[in-house]
């Protein structure tokens, strides 16, 4: 078990640095006004920054952020047995 909740906690940090290059790679090369051409339609406001993404690209986004926040929900709640059980 203690394999699994390691695993859990190591794809918290791989989605979290995905999550955080692809949005720094978003918000240097996606357009600041929509183009309806290119499908950058979805508006999103960065501290002051507004970008434009694509249907594709915030499922990219909101993909490493949910994928890490669901490891890390499973990874703690396994941790958390795991003490209960006194195995750690």
């Amino acid at each position: 078990m203690k394999y699994i909740i390691r695993f859990c906690f190591i794809c918290v940090a791989l989605c979290g640095a995905g999550f955080l290059t692809a949005e720094y790679y978003f918000q240097r090369t996606l357009p600041r006004e929509p183009d309806e051409r290119t499908g950058h339609v979805i508006p999103r406001n960065n501290h002051g920054l507004v970008v434009y993404y694509t249907d594709t690209e915030m499922w990219i986004s909101r993909g490493f952020f949910s994928g890490g926040f669901v490891f890390g929900v499973i990874g703690g709640l396994l941790s958390r047995r795991e003490r209960r059980l006194g195995r750690e």
